[in-house]
């Protein structure tokens, strides 16, 4: 794990910064790294986008830079929202015929214990 030493962080651990201080230049140094990983995020966003319509007008896989790019099928998700299920099983079972029919006699045989 990379450490690094701020002058803020630095002097809070000698004692000679408060913890105000440290944390305010730690805060704007976070801020700055967060800004920067959304900056980046966006270009990889950007360049898959551009690699998939290479690919795509290409035809089949393309490896480049020790990298192999290819498109994947798309698929499809199906979901379902409980609560309209429910209800539409309510209304099946309101839709359904109810015939009660006898019971019968169920004739097996007899597991006998070891």
């Amino acid at each position: 794990m990379t450490t690094f030493t701020d002058s803020q962080y630095a002097l809070w651990i000698e004692g000679n910064a408060t913890a105000q201080q440290a944390a305010t230049e730690l805060a704007a140094q976070l801020k700055d790294v967060q800004f920067q990983q959304e900056m980046l995020a966006e270009r990889e966003r950007t360049l898959r986008t551009q690699l998939s319509e290479v690919v795509a007008s290409h035809g089949e896989p393309i490896n480049a830079m020790g990298l192999r790019f290819e498109l994947t099928s798309p698929s499809i998700v199906v979901s379902y929202n409980r609560a309209d299920v429910e209800r539409f099983v309510l209304q099946l079972q309101q839709l359904a015929k109810k015939n009660e029919r006898a019971g019968s006699l169920r004739v097996s045989k007899e597991k006998i214990k070891s």
